[in-house]
């Protein structure tokens, strides 16, 4: 089949991607590696687990987010108040679905034009997709880069949960971090691995906060100190050598 047609796609998505194994990877990409969100709104702790433990075994694999659909998620239903979640809560759900493959999904939005007279809430739904995407391609040339865990693999709510992406070829990644929705840690340290210790490394937060400038052996060795003071909230930091 791929002889013949060389640009297809297999999807290795049989047994719930149970059969996962190297000679099917040689031949397809698990894009649906499990059935556990099939009708799953939620299962974010989840997401982020896959992404510290996956990269580990399979470089490419599919993750999404249907970003109308947050007011359906278990715990925001719970609530009953998706219009007093901040704007960072919702990036913390978003940002669980960067993958190597991030499949971004809008529902109703899409024809927001001809079914609403108030498009409030699609142009939310709308702003962040565009946030999104923009962030996602910021990270997307990292994912086949040297992947290293910064947490356990934990899916309690009650956890951060973390991973780092580095390129050696021209010493840049990214640092992705959760502290989890029940989480009653606010400021939490990470080592980060990979680096060089002579080298000077430019740290950007795509959320704004100001740069540092940090080297490779302090980065290492005493690691980065991160405060996130709301539970369910998250970082991504970029990393350039200088």
């Amino acid at each position: 089949m791929i002889d013949r047609y060389p640009d297809m796609m297999i999807d290795s998505c049989a047994s719930g991607g149970g059969r996962n194994d190297i000679e099917t990877l040689r031949r397809s990409v698990p894009l649906h590696f499990s059935d556990f969100w099939d009708g799953n709104p939620g299962g974010f702790d989840e997401k982020q687990a896959a992404m510290i433990s996956l990269p580990q075994w399979i470089p490419y694999f599919k993750l999404g987010m249907d970003i109308s659909m947050i007011p359906n998620i278990p715990e925001v239903k719970a609530m009953n108040a998706e219009s007093e979640l901040s704007y960072d809560r919702k990036m913390y759900y978003i940002r669980s679905a960067y993958a190597p493959w991030f499949n971004i999904d809008v529902g109703e939005a899409i024809n927001s034009e001809q079914n609403d007279t108030d498009n409030s809430r699609y142009d939310e739904i709308w702003a962040l997709a565009v946030k999104a995407s923009e962030e996602w391609h910021k990270l997307a040339p990292y994912f086949y880069a040297e992947h290293y865990p910064l947490t356990p693999c934990d899916k309690h709510p009650d956890a951060w949960r973390g991973w780092q992406f580095h390129e050696k070829l021209n010493e840049s990644g990214f640092v992705q971090l959760f502290r989890g929705t029940k989480s009653d840690e606010a400021t939490r340290s990470f080592r980060l691995h990979g680096l060089r210790k002579e080298c000077l490394y430019v740290l950007t937060d795509l959320d704004g906060r100001p740069e540092q400038i940090i080297s490779g052996a302090t980065l290492m060795e005493d690691g980065i100190t991160v405060t996130l003071p709301e539970p369910g909230t998250s970082l991504i930091l970029l990393i350039h050598g200088q």
